[in-house]
């Protein structure tokens, strides 16, 4: 895997006072993987742990063991842009890659060697250097490959359509309940 370093000095002192946006570890949907919100400042208003410049499909495995659920795939509007250092960010080659590693990363076998490596005892995490050398991730190859992908796309595009019903109903209820006490 190819796990990304934060930037450097150059790159902050370079960039100081371009506006960026900047995902943190709580904005982030933990089912669906999706991206809640973001936050947009200059580099140098945004916290110190703003320090990783993310590329569309990157893989954000968050590093508290309380937060692994909640691993993303980085979408377009984030391209170019930064997320928090409580991220392990790792860059595979392409959409379907990302989204076999993100299925990956959501396993029990996975979740579960992060938290036999984890370290620290007030917010304990799985550090970068621990996740690269010793956690395993069982990547399919072949027609196995192209299964998962297919049903992962599916239950995906399954599961957005339902959260937007969900939504939809949610709100007409609302609205409805706000009519009947004439609102």
């Amino acid at each position: 895997l190819k796990i990304e370093r934060q930037v450097n000095k150059k790159f902050f002192d370079e960039n100081k006072i371009k506006i960026f946006k900047y995902l943190e570890l709580g904005n982030t949907e933990k089912d669906l993987g999706d991206i809640k919100d973001v936050e947009e400042e200059i580099l140098l208003n945004l916290p110190t742990r703003a320090r990783q410049l993310v590329k569309t499909f990157d893989v954000l495995q968050p590093r508290p063991i309380g937060s692994t659920e909640g691993v993303v795939v980085v979408n377009n509007e984030l391209n170019e842009q930064l997320v928090s250092t409580g991220f392990i960010q790792i860059r595979p080659s392409n959409y379907e890659e990302a989204l076999v590693l993100w299925t990956a990363l959501k396993s029990d076998v996975v979740k579960k060697q992060m938290f036999y490596l984890q370290s620290g005892s007030i917010q304990p995490e799985i550090t970068p250097t621990n996740f690269k050398q010793y956690v395993i991730i069982p990547i399919p190859k072949g027609k196995t490959k192209e299964k998962i992908l297919f049903m992962m796309k599916e239950d995906i595009k399954g599961a957005r359509d339902s959260f937007k019903e969900y939504k939809d109903n949610k709100k007409l209820a609302r609205n409805k309940f706000l009519e009947s006490l004439g609102i």
